[in-house]
């Protein structure tokens, strides 16, 4: 090889070196500078949290009302008959021609409902005793076993 090749193999060779050099070397860090002082040492965790429950009461009541403040904190005894919270009555909505349709057809789909079950359970018995009367016939050995069980009619 030429003279030339070999010194711009060798340069190329250097140059190469040099930039891995260059991209791997360790570069400064930001750093906080502080003093140094000697006290109590905090710290807070600020994060969302699920709450685990052991014991779970239900306070319902039969009637709809508008409960007041609870004047109770989280961990405050509580003794047998306390009075825990106040409800005061909610003036009842007055009876329109609306809400009185609405409820003549909730109760006149239930009862079509009910009906439409009944039929299903009558379909049911016919079905049964379908049934029993087709192995009554297919074979004489059930008979004796089907007459000992008692079907509803």
């Amino acid at each position: 090889m030429k003279r030339r090749t070999w010194m711009l193999s060798a340069a190329g060779a250097i140059g190469t070196v040099a930039l891995l050099a260059w991209a791997f070397a360790p570069r400064p860090l930001e750093v906080e500078v502080a003093t140094v002082t000697q006290g109590r040492f905090e710290t807070t965790i600020d994060e969302d949290g699920k709450t685990r429950l052991r014991e779970r009461y239900v306070v319902s009541a039969p009637l709809a009302g508008l409960l007041t403040r609870i004047g109770l904190r989280e961990g405050d005894a509580v003794e047998a008959n306390a009075v825990v919270a106040t409800l005061t009555p909610v003036l009842s909505s007055m009876l329109d021609e609306r809400s009185l349709r609405e409820q003549q057809l909730r109760v006149q789909i239930t009862e079509a409902q009910v009906q439409r079950v009944n039929a299903r359970i009558e379909g049911a018995k016919v079905a049964l005793l379908q049934a029993n009367n087709d192995v009554l016939r297919s074979d004489p050995r059930f008979q004796v076993l089907l007459r000992r069980m008692k079907f509803p009619e």
